[in-house]
């Protein structure tokens, strides 16, 4: 991962201790990426329907992923 100052395996480390006591969760990573610095489009457009589907899983709505936003 590319942030020097939020090292991944504190994420991993979290990661191992939710698997540990089944809590699910869910993550987003996109490796190269500073927070919010040098977004593509692409990237851009995959955060919005993954932050949208999570949004709409979250209130029992069904998934859009493949349908145009």
């Amino acid at each position: 991962m590319a942030d020097d100052h939020v090292i991944f395996e504190n994420s991993t480390r979290l990661m191992t201790a939710l698997q540990a006591k089944a809590t699910p969760f869910e993550s987003m990573l996109y490796p190269g990426l500073r927070h919010r610095a040098g977004w593509t489009q692409a990237n851009l457009l995959h955060r919005t329907r993954t932050s949208l589907d999570y949004g709409r899983n979250a209130h029992g709505r069904r998934s859009r992923a493949t349908t145009n936003i």
